[in-house]
């Protein structure tokens, strides 16, 4: 509903502008949470020489790969964790202890000592940070997914959750541009020695904005109803273990393209093309943030024609895409043409846009109030410690080993497959149902 003002112009609802701020609530935290991973992969040749020995720079690469990698083995006990506790107390509170986990260990990198001068015990505390980040990390997607969804109209799902898509590409624009302009106004030496810090660092007066704004949320209506008709599962990862284990496969299923592709071109294309390709680190991170930039409003288009035309269609057509378009796009940037990389980086994010625009309102979907939080969450969180996380280590690896640039694109290309065959044998749509818990009616 909408107010009318004394100059005879439309204003919006008080209710209205309450869900707008519970919106931008719920996907700010996201927004931090990419923007921090992302940020660590973007400085990754810098962070390497920073806190590992720099004898053997590929080694010490893999060596910051793998930390960045720990993340991800805590993003499964971090979902356990926030997803009970979402499940049981309220996506509310959750969504406030994952901010603020992640904000704290944001700014233990950003002040961590080098090697240079504190030895080894620089990667241990940065192993320990990251590993926070992790547990943070696992239980904000799956929280502010479900909040998203329970929040919006039924034939809006995919729109109202492609916004947890965006804002994490916000936060890789944000990340992206942010290093650019860094290596734009630095020197290298005061970029290796304190700039990186900076945009660690300026994260963290936001997160405490975050923090703020989401213990003011408003609960969602289904989980309201949850609480009232004392449905509040104590053990929901035995619930969704005894009752809905074919959706937690069709959901990690689903995943495995998602997160490959978005710790591929979105995480790690700035490393890829400053080590394999050969360019400068500035350009690497322009040609990323103009790229990204492009791709963001694609997000929210594609998900509102899925709102249209469902979920599955989509999908396909970003596994399909994906699938013919990977290999080829890395072969184009070989030649180290500006044009042509940022042409197939457009083309990758393009594709990647018909997948992750729907992924989040297709996982929410499978799943009832009680439980959504810890199935999103364990599934989620699980496939990307597996295949997501562990990409830009995988191909680095796979460049080593092969000796091939191209090597990622067949990492990539196995994912699409994976979760092409799900969607084709398994996925049940329900772009045009209603949620599983709610009555029929609410699906008109």
């Amino acid at each position: 509903m909408t107010d009318t003002t004394a100059t005879g112009t439309t204003a919006p609802s008080p209710a209205n502008k309450a869900r707008r701020k519970d919106l931008v609530a719920a996907t700010l935290g996201n927004f931090l949470e990419h923007y921090d991973f992302v940020l660590f992969a973007v400085f990754a040749p810098i962070i390497s020489t920073s806190f590992f020995p720099s004898d053997d720079p590929t080694a010490a690469l893999l060596n910051t790969f793998a930390i960045y990698g720990v993340a991800f083995v805590g993003r499964p006990l971090g979902a356990a964790l926030f997803g009970r506790y979402g499940d049981r107390a309220g996506r509310r509170k959750s969504l406030s202890a994952a901010v603020l986990l992640m904000v704290v260990a944001t700014l233990i990198i950003g002040i961590t000592p080098s090697y240079d001068r504190i030895g080894v015990w620089a990667a241990v505390v940065l192993f320990t940070a990251r590993f926070v980040q992790g547990l943070s990390a696992g239980g904000e997607m799956a929280g502010s997914g479900s909040y998203l969804v329970e929040m919006a109209p039924p034939r809006r799902r995919a729109l109202f959750s492609s916004w947890q898509s965006t804002s994490s590409s916000l936060g890789q624009v944000a990340a992206s541009g942010l290093g650019a302009l860094l290596a734009a106004l630095l020197s290298d030496p005061d970029m290796d020695g304190w700039g990186w810090r900076l945009a660690f660092l300026a994260a963290v007066p936001l997160g405490f904005i975050g923090l703020y704004m989401r213990l003011n949320l408003m609960e969602t209506p289904r989980f309201q109803a949850v609480l009232a008709e004392n449905q509040v599962v104590k053990a929901p990862i035995a619930e969704i273990l005894r009752h809905h284990r074919h959706a937690l496969l069709v959901a990690m299923g689903v995943t495995v393209a998602w997160t490959i592709s978005a710790y591929l071109y979105l995480a790690y294309m700035p490393t890829y093309l400053t080590k394999v390709i050969g360019l400068d680190f500035g350009t690497a991170l322009t040609i990323n943030l103009v790229t990204v930039a492009a791709y963001v409003p694609a997000v929210p288009a594609a998900a509102w024609l899925s709102d249209r035309v469902g979920r599955r269609p989509m999908m396909i057509a970003g596994c399909l895409a994906t699938f013919a378009f990977t290999y080829p796009a890395l072969q184009l940037m070989r030649g180290g043409d500006i044009g042509l990389i940022v042409v197939a980086n457009l083309v990758l994010l393009l594709s990647f846009a018909t997948f992750a625009s729907v992924a989040p309102a297709s996982l929410s979907e499978l799943f009832p109030t009680r439980v959504r939080y810890s199935a999103v969450a364990v599934s989620y969180a699980v496939t990307v410690a597996a295949l997501g996380g562990t990409a830009p280590f995988i191909s680095t690896l796979l460049i080593d080993m092969t000796g091939t640039p191209v090597a990622p694109a067949f990492y990539m290309m196995a994912g699409s497959l994976v979760t092409l065959c799900v969607l084709l044998t398994a996925f049940r749509d329900r772009a045009h149902r209603p949620l599983p818990d709610e009555p029929a009616v609410t699906a008109r």
